[in-house]
Order: structure tokens, then sequence, then C-alpha cells
């Protein structure tokens, strides 16, 4: 039986305009400063803001740059509920205000109702109305398995793959998983958030101020902001038990970017003895796939769409 890993170069060899360049353009289209407000936002710590001028970047990249200063997020936090300090202290007086920081902690509130979630599911039902249907089909045999890192279903209506035999390891438009599109930074989860804030609290008590409610506010909104990658590891080991799994296919998926945890901790340790094959677009996706199969010891062959 072969696993295949499907990522969006799988979607992109099908013709579909699923790019991030195609979100950015989408949303230019629909809600323009859905991107502007996180990339304007005071705290946002990423370099991606050439995705604005339509760039071509990868998915991963745009992930990797969803990133956040929450340590000034929680120091101001600290400042907005702080009124007495700020009221006695001109220079806080000057820069802060409590109406201007909830002010600040709803926009966080707009931005991860957004981009991470509602508009990034109403684009991929963009893609699937308006898009010309993929012409460009693949060989797949009838007891093929499939892990899907993509949100589009392409396997259920292009291939007919029954949806048993896939797993949407990060959630899928139109599958009863709306809201639940995981996509952004996979390291500032919202467990990190608890261990900023408890780290902060061991040095200085009066971060006691902050509500129980604001900082699960701020969870809720690096939940949203991110993809955690070690709480769907449990997920994918369900699904791959007891499959007799002899030979793993990558069909245009950056392994060796944001999702590298599932090859680290389950697809490596589990098929190691199997046959691997790489399908590449570019000549140094070649040298990466030559890498990627020396260092870990695999028996690989690399193939081009």
């Amino acid at each position: 039986m072969r696993l295949i890993i499907v990522g969006n170069g799988f979607d992109l060899h099908h013709g579909m305009k699923t790019r991030a360049k195609d979100y950015c353009e989408y949303l230019k289209s629909y809600n323009p400063r859905a991107l502007e407000s996180i990339i304007n936002s005071p705290y946002f710590n990423g370099c991606c803001r050439d995705i604005l001028d339509g760039d071509d970047v990868f998915w991963s990249d745009v992930e990797s740059n969803l990133s956040f200063d929450y340590e000034k997020i929680i120091d101001d936090m600290l400042c907005f509920v702080d009124t007495s300090m700020m009221s006695n202290d001109e220079d806080y007086a000057d820069d802060y205000s409590y109406d201007d920081g909830i002010a600040l902690l709803k926009k966080l509130d707009e931005i991860y109702t957004s981009f991470t979630s509602s508009l990034l599911d109403d684009w991929i039902n963009h893609i699937e109305l308006f898009d010309e249907k993929p012409l460009n089909k693949v060989l797949l045999e009838s007891d093929d398995l499939f892990v899907s890192l993509n949100y589009t279903r392409t396997l259920e209506e292009v291939y007919h793959i029954s949806n048993d035999r896939i797993l949407h390891l990060h959630g899928c438009h139109g599958s009863n998983s709306e809201g639940l599109l995981q996509f952004g930074n996979t390291q500032q989860t919202a467990g990190k958030i608890r261990e900023i804030y408890n780290e902060k609290l061991s040095k200085d008590v009066r971060f006691e101020r902050i509500s129980e409610s604001e900082i699960e506010e701020l969870e809720d909104f690096a939940e949203s902001m991110s993809k955690n990658l070690e709480r769907n590891i449990p997920n994918l080991m369900r699904f791959l038990e007891k499959k007799k799994i002899t030979e793993v296919v990558i069909m245009g998926h950056s392994y060796l970017k944001s999702d590298w945890l599932y090859y680290e901790k389950v697809f490596l340790p589990k098929y190691s003895s199997a046959k691997w094959t790489i399908y590449c677009y570019a000549p140094n996706e070649y040298d990466d796939a030559k890498d990627f199969f020396s260092r870990n010891k695999l028996d690989g062959k690399i193939k081009c769409w």
C-alpha cells in the first residue's frame, strides 16, 4: 500500500490557483485590509510584507512569518489595566490609555476571525466554484492512502477518493470544518502564551492584575494564528495504525519546511524501510530530495511532474 502525502504543489500541478499570492490577490478584491491589519500591527514580528506586492512566496514562509511579540502584548495588557499607574506617571499617561489598550486587544480579535479562518475558507470556496477543473491527473491506485496538508477537496472531487482513505490533517473546506482550518505559525502556539505569562508573573506579581479571561483571549488569538503540529500527531498515528505501508510518495509538499515535525516524529520512524518517491518541479528540489534521502538513509527515487 502506498501512503501519498500531498501538499499545495499537488493542487498547482492540477492548474489550480492556490499560491499564497493568489490568496493575497483575492484579499485585495474582497477584503484589502485583512492582511494589512496584521502587517501594520505594532505587535507584528514577521517579515512577509512582500506578499502585499504580489511576490510569489511559499505558504510555509507566510505561516512562519505570522509571528507576534507576545511579550510586548502582555506587558501592554498590564499597562492597560493598571490605570492608577498611568494616572500617576506622565510618561505612561502620554503613551497609554485604558480605552486604547482595549481597542488594540479587540483588533487582535478582528485579525484572527478573518485572515486565518473565515476569509481563508471563503477563498477556498471561491477556487472550487470558479477555477477550471484540474486536467493534469496523476496515476493513483485503489488502495492508496492519503495524508493531505491542503484545505481543498481535490482528491475527493477530481479522483473520487473516499473520505475514509484521506486524512486532512489541517482541516478541509466543505467537510464540517468551517472555522477549524489550521493555518499559521508552528512555534507560537497557545501553550507558549501561558509560558510567557507564567514566567513574567514569577518575576513580577503585578501581572496578577491581568484577568484570567484576558489571558485566555490572548491564548485564543495565538491558537487562531498558529498550527499545533504536536497536537495533530496522535490523530495522524491513529489514521496510520495497522496500515501496511510499503511506499511513501510525496507530491507537492514542502517536507523540509514548517511541517517537518510530522516527518521527524511519524513518517521517518515508521517507514524508514519503505520505498520513498518525491515528485519535483525545479532543479533545486532535486538537490533537496537527494539530500533528504541520503541524510535519512532511505531507499528513494525522484520523479518530475
